[in-house]
């Protein structure tokens, strides 16, 4: 009877200690986890708005006066710079009422694109200038009265509330010529011209806006403020992201209604980067009551970064999808869900640049 006695007890001290391993097993998990995202967090290195240089040939004049004001109104302090004295360039260039760039500052403005920066061109663009600019060109007429932005997904449509309209008053503008290499990310309402738009040239970026911001009938409108921000983030080669959620195909192609969802079902997401070299943390937030289904976040990668990776623990990770789009250079990051309250940060690293 007393060796049945201490086996029982051997066996319910083995069965306990399995139980301590496991119990430890998990804390050890949870605390490495819980720590992971508090270095993640501790990490992050804001990006605040760049800086924007006005290259101009008529620093006085009230279209560039009317620009600068609603750049201002956008949070940006831009510096103006007449065309004669252009020295060290900076930020995102900003290049209006040029007729023709001087053959030394379109050189610098070229190898200043091809490093990877950034330029905003507004109105007509100069003639003869330099490559970065040869798929731009321009005639000229009298504006609508409706601006309509894109319905789909772009990284300067990025955050907005698709098909979002912008009322003017009739004023002399420069409508562009499309070639296939832009993508159109506002109309003239009624002749479908374009009115804003971007592409990319070898390393470097570019956006145009064709508008005057003094025929604009409330330049606080707050979606106007956040395509200028996003833009001229693009522009200086900063990551730019969207969410949605919803049905599967609908977020991963983050259509107009799933985007809307994403507003209305409170999906908070942000993407900033880390400190070190190629690092990002992506969080997906669910500010709302009930579950969300499908949480994606769409990231416009910086200038010269090809390709990332989900790193980071397993833990960390778990259930999270990574879907590469190389030929608009972006990422998808998506989970199944997100319950009420649920907060998730990811990590990605850079496997490969320009």
């Amino acid at each position: 009877m007393t060796h049945h006695e201490h086996h029982v007890d051997w066996r319910v001290l083995l069965f306990y200690g399995l139980v301590c391993v496991v119990v430890l097993g998990v804390g050890a998990v949870v605390l490495y986890t819980y720590f992971e995202r508090q270095t993640l967090a501790q990490g992050i290195v804001p990006e605040p708005l760049p800086k924007v240089m006005v290259i101009t040939g008529s620093p006085d004049s009230k279209f560039v006066s009317s620009w600068v004001g609603l750049m201002t109104k956008a949070d940006f302090s831009p510096t103006l710079v007449p065309i004669e004295r252009v020295d060290a360039l900076q930020g995102v260039l900003v290049i209006t009422n040029i007729a023709t760039l001087p053959e030394k500052v379109a050189g610098q403005i070229d190898a200043y694109v091809q490093d990877g920066r950034g330029v905003v061109v507004i109105g007509a663009p100069p003639r003869q200038s330099s490559p970065f600019l040869d798929l731009v060109s321009t005639d000229s007429g009298m504006s609508e009265t409706r601006i309509q932005m894109a319905e789909a997904a772009s990284p300067l449509m990025a955050r907005m509330n698709p098909g979002h309209e912008l009322l003017t008053r009739p004023a002399p503008v420069a409508f562009i010529d499309e070639t296939p290499q832009m993508i159109v990310d506002a109309r003239w309402k009624v002749t479908s011209r374009a009115a804003v738009a971007h592409y990319s040239h070898g390393e470097g970026r570019v956006v145009w806006l064709g508008f005057d911001p003094a025929a604009l009938t409330n330049q606080n409108d707050v979606q106007l403020n956040l395509l200028l921000r996003t833009a001229f983030r693009w522009a200086a080669g900063q990551p730019v992201s969207d969410g949605a959620v919803g049905a599967p195909a609908a977020a991963r192609t983050l259509t107009p209604e799933a985007r809307l969802a994403a507003r209305t079902e409170r999906f908070a997401f942000s993407v900033e980067k880390l400190r070190g070299e190629g690092t990002f943390s992506v969080r997906l937030t669910n500010r709302g009551k009930k579950k969300i289904e499908n949480p994606t976040v769409k990231l416009w990668l910086p200038a010269r970064v090809k390709n990332v990776k989900l790193a980071g623990s397993f833990i960390l990770r778990r259930k999270a999808t990574l879907i590469g789009v190389p030929q608009d250079g972006t990422v998808l990051v998506m989970l199944p869900a997100l319950n009420p309250n649920e907060d998730r940060t990811l990590k990605l690293k850079v496997t490969a640049t320009n």
